[in-house]
């Protein structure tokens, strides 16, 4: 995740580049082919930039000639020649906004910004790219909802649990499901733990899979990944460039659709991190952003390395995800060894 962040500020900056050029490029297209087809639009065109630009010329060397009934006799005239331009346009056959720019988003026009704050459509395109960047892109790609096997979970009771690993995950599958279909309503957050090898990063990845290709954006990040790639390097930082170059995904941390932060817990841990991962958990139930985190720790464990605060934040605002079972992860080694000596 290193340079993630310098890779994919460059690439969307390019991203905007080419969409305004292109929005700019098919209005050019259009206005030489209706102008060919029809005449008479490309001449009220050059009245309307005519009455335009009088007006700009008037307001700085002739102010006194900005009366408010000339500004309603300019704003009578271009609304009949437009209303004349757009009757021409549906006369031959041309959509009424064929000489209106389209951008790919309406609400920054193609800027990423509104008002200076960065626009949906930029976290959204920040988080693809960091998808596609990321190591987790390939896993999440197979790792689908689809391609999720009970196969490896006992249906045998285990001691000290009232349901089979099985039937436990039956149930997990199904309200990870549903937190996909319901994710615009819901509002909620996941925290799936036990122990390594049971399918809990399998399990983020199918979430994470669907909904990015619902167009959310999400940002998956391992523990390590956001406390000394993002956080540290943004917050300890007396560097003003380093931290613009991580802004954009400091910010997504905070703002993405979903964020996934995996294996909670391998981290080096110590009171930056106790007080940063309050901070975001807190900080995105506050502004209703989703959260997933998954970890090998206990509750018990959990609780001993972060603190009771933050404890009470998941039991009163997360869903938990007790996966249990036989490590997963040593059943196909198992498996392959055995098929391999057969």
């Amino acid at each position: 995740m290193s340079n993630f962040y310098i890779i994919a500020k460059n690439e969307i900056s390019n991203i905007y580049s080419r969409l305004k050029s292109d929005a700019l490029r098919s209005l050019s297209d259009h206005k030489d082919e209706v102008y060919e087809a029809v005449p008479e639009i490309s001449d009220i065109d050059t009245e309307i930039s005519l009455i335009n630009t009088t007006f700009i010329k008037n307001r700085l060397k002739n102010p006194q000639l900005n009366t408010p009934e000339a500004a309603v006799q300019r704003k009578e005239k271009l609304k009949a020649l437009n209303d004349r331009k757009t009757a021409l346009l549906t006369l031959n056959g041309y959509p009424a906004d064929y000489l209106t720019i389209h951008y790919s988003c309406p609400i920054c026009k193609d800027e990423g910004f509104v008002n200076g704050k960065r626009c949906e459509c930029y976290k959204k395109r920040l988080s693809e790219i960091l998808y596609k960047q990321s190591s987790h892109a390939d896993i999440i790609k197979e790792e689908s909802f689809e391609n999720f096997t009970l196969s490896y979970y006992s249906r045998e009771l285990m001691p000290g649990y009232k349901k089979s690993p099985y039937d436990n995950m039956v149930d997990k599958l199904s309200k990870a499901k549903e937190f996909t279909k319901s994710f615009d309503k819901s509002g909620k957050n996941i925290l799936i733990y036990g122990e390594a090898g049971l399918g809990k990063s399998f399990l983020s990845h199918a979430i994470s899979k669907e909904l990015i290709e619902s167009g959310h954006s999400v940002l998956y990040l391992s523990a390590n990944e956001l406390f000394e790639d993002i956080l540290s390097k943004y917050i300890m930082s007396y560097d003003s460039e380093i931290k613009a170059k991580i802004e954009p995904v400091y910010e997504l941390v905070y703002n993405a659709d979903l964020l996934v932060i995996d294996d909670l817990g391998t981290e080096t841990r110590n009171n930056f991190t106790a007080s940063q991962l309050f901070e975001v958990v807190n900080q995105r139930l506050i502004s209703s952003k989703s959260t997933i985190i998954t970890t090998n720790l206990s509750l018990q464990d959990f609780r001993l390395a972060y603190s009771e605060r933050l404890m009470s934040r998941f039991v009163e605002k997360y869903d938990f995800f007790n996966i249990f079972g036989k490590n997963i992860r040593y059943q196909k080694k198992q498996n392959a060894f055995l098929n391999k000596n057969k």
